[in-house]
């Protein structure tokens, strides 16, 4: 997947380059919305190594933490019986059987004792902040890829010959289906769902939702953590829980790509597409 995530920023990344100089050719656009448009997809990818940097590490120590918890799990266990009736104060046992007793709990003892000192040494200190600069970092793409999409509206509001305001917005767009707009990104196969979902999962953030770490350890990723009204904290393990990976990172740049290409398609090739009236600066046939 980490290679899926740098081609297909690699594509954003063109597609936004092109875009930017087409636009920038047409002087229709206004230079505030084209530049917001840009700096907000730059904003995407200078942060991609950072990104990608969290993740690669939040991933060691998970894999690390998940290491440290089977820790003996394959040692041989003694009989139920045995150590209930050990642990009952039965003092019949047969010597063999209380040996295989006090050995687990010794090596039980040992494993607690190992867990809480590596939850003290730098080692459980590296682990948490993985976590939490993992999170961080996904917060980070929720609030940039959200707001290129606003971005991306205005220049659509200009390409179709209106002034976008001051409030104007992709949500606005697609919940009023603003004529030509909504067509033209509504076309995108599955945009409209996912900004729909895309925009609720970043709303429950703005509200100060806090993620944990979900596995597998192949695939970590976020858990959008719930708080009850009596304030208690609700953390989602289903499968099909509210979470969000590194391949929705990928899906989620893949449809800022397929936003810029309807953007360039929409750019007229010449400044007088859109004025026949004015003169035509281009070569005279006779």
């Amino acid at each position: 997947m980490l290679s899926e995530f740098y081609i297909t920023t690699e594509d954003f990344e063109q597609e936004l380059k092109d875009c930017g100089r087409d636009l920038a050719q047409w002087e229709n656009v206004h230079h505030i919305q084209r530049h917001r448009m840009s700096d907000l997809g730059q904003d995407m990818l200078s942060f991609r190594e950072s990104f990608l940097r969290a993740h690669i590490n939040a991933t060691m120590w998970v894999v690390d933490d998940t290491n440290e918890v089977a820790r003996g799990l394959n040692d041989p266990m003694p009989k139920w019986e045995d150590l209930w009736a050990y642990l009952s104060g039965n003092t019949n046992l047969p010597s063999e059987a209380k040996q295989a007793v006090e050995a687990h709990l010794e090596a039980g003892r040992q494993k607690v004792e190992r867990m809480v000192r590596r939850q003290k040494s730098r080692a459980g200190i590296r682990s948490q902040e993985s976590a939490w600069e993992l999170k961080a970092a996904y917060k980070a793409y929720f609030f940039f890829i959200r707001a290129f999409q606003d971005a991306c509206y205005g220049v659509l509001l200009n390409l179709s010959g209106a002034t976008p305001g001051a409030y104007s917005s992709m949500r606005k767009g697609i919940e009023k289906k603003v004529s030509p707009i909504y067509e033209k990104v509504a076309a995108i196969p599955g945009y409209v769902d996912w900004f729909k979902v895309f925009k609720q999962k970043r709303d429950q953030i703005k509200l100060g939702v806090n993620f944990s770490l979900c596995g597998p350890q192949w695939d970590v990723g976020v858990g959008f953590n719930r708080i009850t009204p009596e304030g208690g904290l609700v953390v989602d393990a289903s499968p099909d829980g509210n979470k969000f990976r590194l391949g929705d990172l990928v899906a989620s740049f893949q449809y800022c790509t397929a936003l810029l290409r309807v953007i360039k398609r929409d750019i007229p090739r010449s400044n007088n597409a859109l004025n026949p009236d004015a003169p035509n600066d281009g070569p005279s046939v006779s």
